[in-house]
């Protein structure tokens, strides 16, 4: 089979798996319906109302479930990706290796296929570059390594420039942003 008639396969077979939800969800619903219409037109009693309400309760718990569970599934490979992506940039594993805690890397995504990860990393990165609220974090991150680097000793543009990599229009940039 071709990956082109497997996608479709997998297509088919997930939208008939979502009619079956559907349908069934429906059903219960009104099941539910027609325990409320006898609760509000015949008795209201403890027999009937104490059903209904563990009922809906329920439904209500298995559709959360049911969603939850299939929203991981669907971003699983993306969710492990990103888990590994945090872990490298928050600096835990240099600190590990460093005091001989750990020996390698920590990998979590180790069984998402290298193409698949490559694709979902470009991805991760595409919407970080895109995203106005992580580029004012890391620069604000950014502006107070400086503002620390500076106020430990006397420090020049020179030295800012050659510590954190940048050329002299970004540096001067840098120091003297302006809020």
């Amino acid at each position: 089979m071709s990956d082109k008639q497997k996608n479709t396969a997998n297509k088919i077979k997930n939208t008939e798996k979502n009619i079956e939800l559907i349908i069934s969800t429906l059903t219960k619903l009104v099941s539910l319906g027609y325990m409320l219409f006898e609760i509000i037109t015949i008795e209201a009693s403890m027999k009937r109302i104490i059903p209904f309400a563990s009922s809906a309760i329920a439904l209500i718990i298995q559709l959360l479930v049911t969603y939850i569970s299939k929203l991981l599934i669907n971003y699983y490979d993306i969710l492990l990706i990103g888990i590994d992506k945090d872990i490298k940039d928050s600096g835990l594993v240099d600190i590990l290796s460093g005091a001989n805690i750990i020996d390698g890397p920590i990998k979590v995504a180790e069984n998402v296929k290298k193409g698949a990860g490559e694709r979902i990393f470009g991805r991760i990165q595409n919407q970080i570059e895109n995203n106005e609220l992580i580029k004012e974090k890391n620069e604000k991150d950014l502006l107070y390594k400086i503002a620390l680097f500076v106020s430990n000793n006397n420090k020049t543009v020179e030295d800012v420039k050659s510590e954190f990599g940048y050329n002299i229009k970004k540096t001067l940039e840098l120091l003297y942003y302006r809020v």
